[in-house]
């Protein structure tokens, strides 16, 4: 069941940054938030309704979800490259870290990391603060997903 609610996901280690400066250095690293607005804030208390994200292995399956979770707790830094998102860590049960991937977005599925090589993705920033999903700011849902957990989920 997703929240038809459009929310937006914004790059968080930039928030304290002049929206000029983030659209001319984009970071290497940085976490995400969602939120209901489309404004940055120099302090994330200022968003609305605003949560962290972190990835999420449901009954240890092979990908990774990404799930909202309250600020500061378990966050990674993602970073964005031939328009995927990327993340690393461990895999369940595993000692190295490795690199996790963003699949191909469908529709109405959840946004989902791959340990697998994948191809050059549809993810970018608007504004070099808010993830767009085929070049979109639209494209993002609240789903609840397994295990009863808040999901993001593309509704491109």
């Amino acid at each position: 069941m997703c929240n038809l609610n459009t929310i937006s996901i914004l790059l968080a280690s930039t928030l304290a940054l002049s929206t000029t400066a983030i659209a001319a250095t984009v970071p290497s690293s940085f976490y995400l938030v969602t939120t209901t607005s489309r404004n940055s804030a120099h302090n994330t208390s200022h968003l609305n309704n605003v949560q962290a994200v972190t990835i999420f292995d449901p009954l240890h399956q092979a990908n990774y979800l990404i799930r909202t979770e309250d600020l500061g707790y378990g966050q990674q830094p993602f970073s964005l490259s031939n328009g995927d998102l990327t993340i690393l860590t461990s895999p369940p049960f595993g000692t190295q870290e490795v690199i996790y991937t963003s699949l191909p977005l469908e529709n109405n599925t959840p946004l989902q990391l791959s340990q697998d090589a994948q191809p050059k993705g549809k993810l970018s920033l608007v504004k070099g603060y808010l993830l767009a999903a085929g070049g979109s700011i639209d494209n993002w849902s609240l789903c609840t997903g397994p295990l009863e957990q808040t999901v993001v989920s593309t509704n491109q």
